[in-house]
């Protein structure tokens, strides 16, 4: 929660929190971390939250840690067990088994989070249709926001005009002051830029 009347936004003070317990917690600790980073940029929040958590690890503090960056998981995770709460999808519905197992979650659930809280039916409708429309090839095994191709060869002169305007709007982009929204929202309009290279 931010306070307002000292100037500290929410992040500030989740980070004066996570600041404490990193610097006192021990082997006997029990930590507990529930979406550290979410008032940041993604890849802010990301890295954040990862740094963290192998600061937890090499202190071996027992820790319960949290995150909807499913990217996470799929870096080291020596060290780490890690789990997901059961859900059951039955036509169109989710059902949340309130059960613990092994594994990783293959979807947020956000908006049929959004539709259990009572958002109205024609946001919800909205909101699925922008997600099939923007995100229709994106999927949480898919990979990793810290991957990378490396880097394009041959001379940025002799490429395709398309080519080159991808190019130039990724060095334009300024990810630090994106909201994950707007992240995956300039991701799939240049996945479509690429597409036509």
């Amino acid at each position: 929660m931010d306070n307002l009347a000292r100037g500290e936004s929410t992040f500030l003070v989740e980070m004066q929190e996570a600041a404490f317990i990193l610097r006192n917690c021990s082997r006997r600790s029990f930590v507990i971390v529930d979406e550290i980073g979410r008032g940041t940029s993604t890849q802010d929040g990301m890295s954040i939250a990862y740094a963290i958590m192998r600061n937890l690890i090499a202190k071996e503090a027992k820790t319960l840690f949290a995150t909807h960056y499913h990217e996470l998981t799929m870096l080291d995770t020596s060290g780490i067990r890690l789990l997901t709460l059961d859900v059951l999808e039955e036509n169109g519905s989710v059902t949340f088994l309130r059960k613990i197992k092994d594994g990783v979650a293959n979807s947020s659930y956000g908006i049929h989070v959004a539709k259990m809280a009572g958002i109205p039916g024609t946001v919800i409708r909205d909101a699925k249709t922008f997600q099939s429309r923007h995100f229709a090839d994106y999927s949480m095994e898919q990979g990793s926001l810290f991957t990378s191709d490396g880097p394009v060869d041959g001379p940025y002169e002799d490429r395709p005009v398309q080519e080159t305007e991808l190019i130039r709007q990724l060095k334009e982009l300024n990810v630090d002051e994106c909201t994950p929204m707007q992240a995956l929202i300039h991701l799939s309009k240049l996945k479509e830029l690429a597409e036509n290279c």
